[in-house]
């Protein structure tokens, strides 16, 4: 596992290394994981991981360091001390063109698109934006994705966990569906960009989807009032159990996503759109635009 450490870090960081700094909760550190490992190979740099948030329980924090250590030294350090190394080191509008809003996630395949030359020296930089090489098109970072979270070394006793729960919930005969409240409603950018999906949204899609194809559901929330409402509507739902440390709840909640049917998720929400890549890529809804809208990540679609 890596190390705790402190402001040591700007000292040992490589001449030509980029280090993504990873912040925020699970799917924007997955999120920035594959955007910054993929910059390095790009353009051939070595690469290093760093972990710093307080939006992470401890067992996501330490089975995140595993995962992510077999593709470049990874550590765990606060937030503010990430935060602090990258905001003194390189902004990443040095790195990126970003394409959409700035500010927050916007789209759920291509946000940004390297910059055809780099700064010279070290880059650590924090991001939560998907990005890519401008030769890329949507099936080359589809694959290239899928094919990163396939190469992950997934704990076994969560594969074990997700294997047994999805058999004894039939998740490959329901929907997935993630329902996203709290704080992306109280965000003032995704509020003025109209980039959350209201609640009666979700509802009203649900039930089409249960009317026109007697779908069945498996959702996971951070609102609990959600599930009761929907159990109300008689919609046949089930949730994810909680684990117990050291397996990490988050990581089990997206996997479990993942074996679902096909996916309907939260628009500007990372968990949603990373859980769509896993387990081989599936196709994800998202209300964008006031219009549902369908991205299929299956990479030999």
């Amino acid at each position: 596992m890596g190390s705790r450490f402190g402001s040591k870090i700007v000292s040992d960081i490589g001449s030509e290394e980029v280090v993504a700094v990873c912040v925020n909760g699970i799917g924007n550190v997955l999120r920035h994981f594959c955007a910054a490992r993929l910059l390095a190979v790009h353009f051939q740099r070595p690469f290093r991981v760093v972990i710093g948030s307080d939006r992470l329980s401890t067992a996501t924090s330490n089975a995140l360091c595993e995962l992510l250590s077999p593709f470049g030294s990874t550590v765990i350090t606060s937030r503010e001390a990430g935060e602090k190394l990258a905001s003194t080191l390189v902004n990443e509008l040095e790195i990126y063109d970003h394409v959409g809003i700035y500010g927050t996630n916007s789209h759920p395949l291509t946000e940004a698109y390297f910059k055809a030359v780099l700064p010279p020296g070290p880059l650590p930089y924090l991001s939560i934006y998907a990005a890519q090489p401008r030769s890329y098109g949507d099936a080359d970072i589809v694959r290239y994705k899928t094919q990163t979270y396939a190469q992950l070394p997934w704990p076994d006793a969560l594969q074990q966990e997700v294997g047994a729960i999805a058999h004894r919930l039939e998740l490959s005969e329901r929907v997935g569906v993630h329902i996203r409240l709290t704080d992306n409603l109280t965000d003032a950018l995704k509020t003025a960009h109209h980039l959350n999906t209201p609640l009666e949204v979700f509802l009203e899609f649900l039930a089409y989807l249960a009317l026109h194809e007697d779908a069945r559901f498996f959702v996971c929330t951070d609102n609990p009032q959600v599930v009761p409402l929907l159990q109300e509507m008689e919609f046949d739902v089930v949730t994810p159990p909680l684990v117990p440390p050291p397996l990490s709840q988050e990581l089990l909640e997206m996997h479990l996503l993942s074996q679902t049917r096909y996916l309907v998720g939260s628009y500007s929400s990372t968990f949603s759109y990373e859980a769509a890549f896993l387990a081989g890529g599936k196709r994800l809804w998202l209300w964008e635009k006031e219009a549902w809208q369908l991205y299929d990540f299956c990479p030999c679609s």
